[in-house]
């Protein structure tokens, strides 16, 4: 219907759809159970009314992993603990985030993978896990977690939060209109125009690239817009220098994100005052501090290492 009213759509509906488990019980609707670890920090940010046990299991890895525990704990659990099938060095939360959760008080169960939900008149009463040993590595290169043969136990608990990532629901996309996805529920999108096989539909954010961060998402919609408004205009989509300068520079690898170069100049990174101590788990108060005036002065002194200086040479024919 929206293909026959206008000339170019955008899909941009992120990726909010829960990862399921894939344990016994998972879809039993056990009370103390949650849909997914956003939509358990969705219903606490709105005010929504959220039954927050006692002793609260978070299955994951991740940022929002991390949030749930930590959340879990400012809703009254007296008990939160993290189930991680793999190492502490493997998680992709921030490690940071990682710290601060321990400072408060959660406990992290590595090398644990969630085998069944345990319940009782319908109810969470524990969570079968089953211990796991790193192999060889996957296409992420993290080694590959693989379950110990009878090492299974329970963690008694009265609530299960599983965030083991999100994927796009893309089941409004009508299969007629022959937009291909991926096996990870991504839009598959050409030419680095954002624009689907489906001439006049775009997408982009977390649909696209899947789930990553709001700069990758509004980046993408960004150079969406712009491939748009020369498709309206004349009918085509293409890249214009800014985007395909990106592309260039994207593909050559010029950043690497592990690269570690050390201090420019000598000079020290100031770190902002944090309120400490276990305590701060029962507030909502905010636990990163303001910079005095003169530690900020110095923090914009610093040499952030903005010499880095990226060559193209481009050649003239004639």
């Amino acid at each position: 219907e929206l293909k026959e009213q206008y000339d170019a759509i955008f899909i941009g509906v992120g990726a909010f759809k829960s990862k399921p488990m894939g344990v016994e019980g998972e879809d039993a609707g056990y009370e103390g159970f949650s849909t997914g670890g956003i939509n358990y920090l969705r219903a606490v940010a709105l005010g929504q009314p959220v039954k927050t046990g006692k002793r609260v299991v978070v299955v994951g890895g991740g940022n929002t992993a991390i949030d749930c525990v930590r959340v879990a704990l400012r809703e009254g659990a007296e008990e939160s603990i993290l189930v991680y099938r793999r190492t502490r060095k493997e998680m992709p939360a921030e490690y940071y985030e990682v710290d601060d959760a321990e400072e408060e008080g959660v406990k992290f169960e590595f090398l644990r993978n969630p085998t069944r939900l345990v319940a009782e008149n319908g109810k969470i009463v524990g969570v079968e896990v089953v211990k796991m040993e790193l192999g060889e590595p996957d296409e992420s290169g993290r080694r590959r977690p693989q379950p110990v043969p009878g090492s299974e136990y329970v963690i008694p608990c009265d609530m299960v939060i599983p965030a083991i990532g999100q994927d796009p629901d893309l089941s409004f996309i009508d299969e007629d209109l022959g937009i291909e996805t991926t096996r990870w529920s991504t839009v598959v999108t050409r030419g680095g125009v954002l624009m689907t096989d489906c001439k006049g539909i775009f997408a982009g954010g977390d649909c696209e690239i899947g789930p990553m961060t709001v700069v990758a998402a509004v980046g993408q919609g960004r150079r969406a817009a712009r491939a748009m408004a020369r498709y309206l205009e004349t009918g085509r989509a293409w890249l214009d220098e800014e985007d395909a300068m990106e592309d260039i520079v994207n593909n050559l690898g010029v950043f690497d994100k592990n690269e570690n170069p050390g201090l420019a100049g000598g000079t020290h990174r100031e770190h902002q005052p944090k309120i400490h101590g276990p305590e701060r788990a029962r507030t909502w108060d905010e636990i990163e501090l303001a910079m005095p005036e003169s530690q900020a002065v110095r923090e914009a002194e610093r040499c952030l290492r903005c010499y880095r200086v990226g060559m193209l040479a481009v050649g003239r024919n004639g």
